[in-house]
């Protein structure tokens, strides 16, 4: 999902996981990366592990903090984590949100494997 800040992108995903009945398993960057080197990795494939084993909507906010095109990359530990998370999204087989305020910031092959971009636009007072 991807809108402006304040559009209700992680509210979204927390009802959802209401509707559904399941539980959720919410991340954000800062859950995830580490100043530790390989330390993001593990915690990226370990929230896709809990959340398939726990049957919980993963969620991971802000998605492009660590998911930017890797052309852009200036350590190969920011590489690896974008690897990380597409191996890791390629063998999940739960429901997968994540949300991010600028779409174009993603890594183009992160933007691939996902099978719906859904826009959250500012609702209008009669919404």
């Amino acid at each position: 999902m991807y809108g402006a800040p304040g559009t209700g992108k992680t509210d979204f995903a927390r009802q959802l996981a209401v509707q559904l009945d399941i539980g959720l398993a919410l991340y954000r960057a800062s859950d995830l990366l580490s100043k530790w080197v390989g330390e993001a990795e593990k915690n990226i494939r370990a929230a896709f592990e809990y959340s398939e084993e726990s049957g919980s909507l993963l969620v991971i906010d802000e998605i492009d903090t660590f998911l930017f095109p890797r052309n852009q990359a200036r350590q190969s530990r920011e590489l690896s984590q974008v690897k990380e998370f597409l191996t890791s999204l390629e063998s999940y087989q739960g429901l997968f949100i994540g949300t991010t305020n600028i779409l174009e910031r993603l890594d183009p092959a992160v933007l691939r494997r996902f099978h719906h971009k859904v826009e959250l636009r500012y609702l209008k007072p009669e919404q």
